[in-house]
């Protein structure tokens, strides 16, 4: 017995519609770094997903879902922002590591002309 299991999930034209307004949306600042990198790539993984379902719908001719293909460029240019808000977050994540481990050179360093020792 096989089982016809998708390679990914349906998206219904009517959630797309309510969510349509939040995709090209930032996840709010006031989140931790670690999570917002989180929910971004989940926004990725999501939008690259409608992105593929939004393409076969528009290039199949009797397609049940009613994907345009307006949707289809909004899809894209939301993808493409939440790519650059995951770039700007992996850029913070980095500044942030480099001013602490700047910090922490700064306070285990002797000052000139003295040992380790005092």
């Amino acid at each position: 017995m096989t089982t016809n299991v998708p390679a990914e999930a349906e998206i219904s034209y009517e959630l797309y519609l309510q969510l349509a307004e939040e995709l090209s949306l930032p996840v709010e600042e006031n989140i931790p770094l670690d999570m917002r990198y989180e929910l971004y790539l989940s926004k990725i993984v999501y939008l690259k997903n409608l992105l593929g379902q939004c393409f076969r719908s528009v290039n199949t001719p009797d397609s049940v879902n009613r994907f345009t293909v307006d949707d289809f460029s909004y899809i894209q240019r939301s993808f493409n922002i939440t790519k650059e808000f995951l770039r700007e977050c992996i850029l913070l994540s980095v500044k942030e590591k480099i001013e602490r481990a700047s910090v922490l050179y700064k306070t285990n360093t002797p000052s000139p002309g003295k040992d380790a020792n005092g």
